[in-house]
């Protein structure tokens, strides 16, 4: 009996030790922009338990538990003592203007609920409608749209559910800014504003800068000349995180010498990798190094620079006769390297780290290749954002400024390498719904986790107008579209829509669910 009353009793004490009483008398969320600041007032029987919190949007709360592509999860933690509790957090909120339904558990038990009717983004443009005109079924998650400075991001609905503006951070001239974004694991990103390392990289101003999502600057460098000549200018192209070191970047800056034979200075372009936590970059290589500009005077692209300070170089002429516009590391086991996309030579390379060249693929008549197309009509001309990824495909916008065919006609394209057999071919092509759609630059291009392709091009320097500022396509494997979707004009005042790509994530938050037998987890 003794020891029947002992168990009895150091079952009770065990049961009682996993039965903490919760409860939660309140709760509140404010909206800010795209952040809401929330607060649970409680009572809890120890201290240093975590809840968890499901909340959505249009949501019926008897069917809360129903996948919705707006239900996320997440957990607000109690203070350490046992107690009366009071607790501040931050939820991340995405379509504006639509109920919220926050239900809060301790383990699979409701602890309480309460609905936030509606809230604002801080601008009534884009809490009154769509930025995308969605037509079809994407499967991308975010587009990021880079406005020389401002970003915004966009979800699969068409709604806005991000903006920075990083004016307020550098001054800005009217010029694009290069982004992209940490693949850290999610889980170190606690969700808190102060430590979540997701990342935007850019250029402003012609500066390397290393920014939170929020806009605080982590760091930049500065490594601005105005002189250009030997030693280097701004940087002026591409700022592109390493897929092979996350803690890295290469960035493009300008390069100027005058070279005999030559009436005016020639323009190259450095490649650096820069180290953006220690703030140290290291020159792989330069237009002068991987090419003799005496043997490209063909090249007629001239670039007038601006760049006044004690050295007042302003409006000077140059010949641009390499332009290096991507830098990216091959993502293809078999070709270990950097892809180099080389505009005005219509050139794309593959280097090593030391900056030799392994092979060029080349389309011009006066320029050497190691690979030939099969079809002399589908060579590449002026293109940017060349990426190689595994199986030969090599993904890129082919602007085609200087093409021989006329008159000439953009659009992206795949290309398939035949690394034995040395050739190149061209799989498919896509234009934006127009026979004779031209644009000398721009455009972006980004292949999504499931080998879809997201292309966007943009109005700006386009012969035939676009009826939008940019227009997102998501295509397959074959270059079928998968989804077609116009952005719709945007009232940028100095600043145009210069390239848009693809987001999975802003400060580390699943934003949405694709299959029926899951709800995400952050």
């Amino acid at each position: 009996l003794n020891i029947f009353i002992l168990l009895l009793l150091l079952s009770l004490f065990i049961l009682n030790s996993f039965c903490i009483d919760i409860k939660i008398n309140n709760g509140k969320c404010v909206p800010d922009r795209l952040i809401m600041n929330c607060n649970i007032n409680g009572f809890a029987s120890q201290g240093s338990q975590k809840i968890r919190v499901i909340y959505g949007n249009d949501v019926k709360q008897d069917h809360i538990e129903k996948p919705n592509p707006y239900l996320l999860e997440d957990y607000v933690y109690l203070p350490n003592t046992e107690g009366n509790f009071s607790v501040d957090f931050q939820l991340f909120r995405f379509q504006p203007l639509t109920n919220y339904l926050f239900r809060f558990f301790d383990n699979d038990i409701k602890l309480y609920d309460f609905v936030e009717l509606s809230g604002s983004s801080g601008n009534n443009d884009f809490d009154t409608k769509q930025y995308l005109d969605i037509n079809g079924n994407p499967t991308f998650d975010l587009i990021a749209v880079d406005f020389g400075g401002s970003y915004i991001a966009i979800d699969f609905t068409g709604w806005l559910v991000y903006t920075l503006d990083l004016h307020s951070t550098f001054p800005l001239q009217k010029a694009q800014c290069k982004t992209q974004m940490t693949t850290n694991n999610k889980e170190r990103c606690d969700r808190s504003v102060d430590d979540c390392n997701y990342e935007i990289l850019a250029i402003v101003n012609g500066t390397l800068g290393y920014y939170h999502m929020n806009g605080t600057v982590y760091n930049y460098y500065d490594n601005y000349q105005c002189s250009f000549f030997d030693q280097g200018g701004f940087f002026n192209h591409e700022l592109r995180r390493s897929d092979k070191d996350l803690g890295s970047a290469y960035g493009v800056r300008m390069l100027m010498r005058n070279i005999s034979g030559f009436d005016i200075p020639q323009l190259g372009q450095i490649i650096e990798k820069w180290d953006p936590r220690s703030n140290t970059a290291i020159e792989i290589t330069n237009s002068f190094d991987l090419f003799n500009v005496n043997d490209y005077p063909w090249v007629e692209d001239e670039y007038s620079v601006n760049c006044t300070d004690i050295s007042n170089i302003n409006g000077i002429n140059s010949r641009d006769w390499s332009h290096i516009n991507a830098v990216s590391d091959s993502k293809s086991n078999s070709q270990d390297g950097i892809i180099v996309s080389v505009r005005s030579l219509s050139t794309i390379l593959l280097i090593d780290i030391n900056g030799n060249i392994k092979w060029q693929i080349s389309s011009p008549s006066q320029m050497e290749s190691d690979f030939k197309f099969k079809n002399e009509s589908n060579k590449f001309y002026n293109q940017h954002e060349a990426q190689l990824f595994e199986g030969g495909r090599l993904l890129l916008i082919n602007n085609n400024d200087e093409s021989p065919i006329r008159p000439p006609r953009s659009y992206a394209a795949e290309y398939f390498i035949d690394f034995d057999k040395r050739t190149i071919e061209l799989v498919w092509e896509y234009s934006p719904n127009f026979k004779h759609f031209f644009s000398a630059h721009q455009g972006g291009l980004s292949m999504l986790p499931n080998g879809n392709v997201l292309v966007c091009f943009t109005s700006t320097f386009a012969s035939y107008k676009l009826k939008a500022d940019m227009h997102c396509v998501e295509l397959d494997h074959h270059g079928n579209e998968i989804s077609y979707n116009p952005l719709l004009n945007y009232n940028t005042n100095t600043n145009y829509p210069y390239r848009g790509e693809h987001w999975t994530t802003i400060f580390g938050e699943t934003i949405f669910v694709r299959h029926a037998d899951k709800i995400p987890i952050i």
